[in-house]
Formats: structure tokens, sequence, C-alpha cells
């Protein structure tokens, strides 16, 4: 939980200093992640033909509510932001807004 956590905490921090409106995941992204996410659990007995929460308490259909991977491959999933899976809106009609107009205030003194 603390690493999904920290994912989006990432993403809020990004979205302040970025001025991004929003972030939205991409349809072709989602879809893509299912359909790996459904081939690999088929190696799992969590597909098995049997009632389970895993698959909203159906006997047969995809597993919901699992990784495909272990714990330590979600948490290194997690630390990675991978933009390009995301439709990215942002607040100024220049992306590269949120740069300013002025060098950084450590600097201001060297450059003027």
């Amino acid at each position: 939980m603390e690493w999904a956590g920290m994912y989006a905490v990432n993403w809020v921090r990004k979205m302040a200093q970025e001025q991004i409106h929003s972030v939205d995941p991409k349809q072709e992204a989602i879809d893509d992640f299912n359909v790996y996410t459904q081939e690999f659990l088929k190696r799992t007995v969590y597909t098995s033909h049997c009632r389970s929460w895993y698959k909203n308490n159906k006997i047969d259909g995809p597993v919901t509510a699992m990784w495909a991977g272990s714990p330590m491959h979600f948490k290194e999933m997690m630390s990675v932001q991978r933009g390009e899976d995301f439709d990215i809106k942002y607040c100024s009609p220049n992306r590269f807004r949120f740069f300013g107009m002025e060098p950084p205030k450590e600097m201001q003194r060297i450059w003027i």
C-alpha cells in the first residue's frame, strides 16, 4: 500500500511542480496492461475453475484483484512514472511555462 501511495504522491508532486492540470491513463496503455496481466496470471492458481473473489466471485473470467508479479516487482514498477502512458493536460498552453522567466534564486546574484 505504501508503494502505491508514494506513486500517487510522486504524480501529485510532478503536477504541482510542472503546472499540470490533469493526467489520464491512455486507453491503449490500460488495454495493454490488462492483456499483459491476464496472460501472466494464466500460469497461476488464481485462474483455476473455481469461484473466487479474485475473479469477482465468478467461476471463470478475468482475475481482477492480483498484481501480475512479485511484491518486489510491484515496488520496482511503482518507482517509475511512465509519462508516455498518460494524456497530460497542462495549465498553460505551453508545457514549459513552469520554467519561469527568471533564473533560480541561487543564480540571480551571479547572472545579474
